[in-house]
C-alpha cells in the first residue's frame, strides 16, 4: 500500500544571516579580487562629503580650468586627508572590518592608511582616462615593481550606471606581476570591453574595495553627468612606504602627506591607521 507523501512547496532561498555577510565579502575579495558594500558611507555624511567634493572640484576648476590633465591623464582632487569631512571616509563601520579582517586573516598584518586620498572627475562626454592595466606589474626595472600589496577602497559620491565612466574589471586577475594583454586595448589606446569584465555601478554611497593588482580599466563617460569618486588606498602596517618614480615631482609634493598635514587625531583607531605618516 502506497503511503501519502506530503508535497511541499519550493520557497525562496534563505539568506545568510548577518554574522556571515563579513565571511563572504572577505572571501570575494580575496577570490574574486574585489567585493562591494552597499551603502558604506551613512546618509546623513553623504551630502556633507558631496559639498566638500564639488567646492574643491570647483576651486580647482576656477584655478586651473576644466580641461586640466595630470601626470596620468586624470582631473584629480589630491590631497583629501588633510580635511576630516574626507578622512573620515577611512574608518567607516561597513568597511574596516572587510579591510582589517582580510589582512588578518591573509597577511597576519593590520592596515594603515597610504597616501594622500584622491578625488576624480571625469567630466561628461569624456574617453576613459586609462587603458586596461594591473598595479602590480613588473617595470623596466626591478626596483621600479610596484608592489602587489594594496587594498583601494572607490567611494561613489554620485549614482554611476554603466554609462558614467564606471572603473572595469576582470574578476580573478589579481595577485599577478604580469600587465594585462595589449589586445585588452585599442590602437588609440582606449580600453575594449572584455568577456566576464563587471562594471562598478551603483549608488550614490556605495563603495568598492578591490585589491589593486587586478586588470582594472576606467570606461569612458558616455552620460551628460560627471563621474565624481573618492580613492583611498590601505597598505600593511609593515609594508615599506613606496613612491612611484616616474611622476613629476610637483605631484609627488602634492600627494605626500605628514603627520603635521593631517592633524592631531584625538581617535585612537583613526590615530593607528595614519600611524605610517611622516612626522614632518
Amino acid at each position: 500500500m502506497r503511503k501519502n507523501v506530503n508535497v511541499q512547496t519550493a520557497a525562496p532561498m534563505d539568506g545568510l544571516g548577518d554574522d556571515h555577510q563579513l565571511d563572504i565579502q572577505i572571501l570575494n575579495l580575496k577570490n574574486l579580487g574585489y567585493t562591494v558594500v552597499r551603502g558604506a558611507i551613512p546618509e546623513d555624511r553623504l551630502d556633507q562629503i558631496r559639498a566638500a567634493f564639488d567646492a574643491k572640484m570647483n576651486e580647482q576648476i576656477a584655478k586651473k580650468g576644466r580641461q586640466h590633465r595630470n601626470a596620468s591623464n586624470r582631473f584629480d582632487l589630491i590631497p583629501l586627508w588633510q580635511d576630516p569631512v574626507f578622512r573620515q571616509l577611512v574608518n567607516l563601520s561597513k568597511i574596516m572590518p572587510i579591510v582589517r579582517g582580510y589582512m588578518q586573516r591573509y597577511w597576519q598584518d593590520e592596515p594603515v592608511v597610504f597616501g594622500a586620498g584622491h578625488g576624480h572627475c571625469l567630466f561628461e562626454r569624456s574617453p576613459a582616462h586609462q587603458a586596461w592595466h594591473n598595479d602590480a606589474r613588473v617595470n623596466k626595472k626591478a626596483s621600479d615593481m610596484t608592489p602587489p600589496i594594496y587594498i583601494r577602497l572607490t567611494f561613489l559620491i554620485e549614482d554611476v550606471d554603466a554609462e558614467m565612466g564606471p572603473t572595469g574589471l576582470l574578476p580573478g586577475t589579481h595577485g599577478t606581476h604580469v600587465n594585462s594583454p595589449p589586445w585588452f586595448n585599442a590602437p588609440d589606446g582606449q580600453p575594449r570591453s572584455v568577456p566576464e569584465m563587471v562594471l562598478a555601478t551603483g549608488k550614490a554611497g556605495d563603495c568598492m574595495i578591490n585589491d589593486t593588482s587586478i586588470y582594472h580599466t576606467n570606461t569612458p563617460n558616455l552620460s551628460d553627468r560627471v563621474r565624481k569618486v573618492i580613492w583611498a588606498l590601505y597598505a600593511g602596517s609593515r609594508t615599506p612606504i613606496w613612491v612611484r618614480k616616474d611622476l613629476p615631482q610637483d605631484y609627488k609634493d602634492q600627494a605626500r602627506l605628514t603627520k603635521t598635514d593631517v592633524g592631531p587625531l584625538e581617535d585612537p583607531a583613526m590615530a593607528a591607521l595614519f600611524r605610517n605618516f611622516p612626522e614632518e
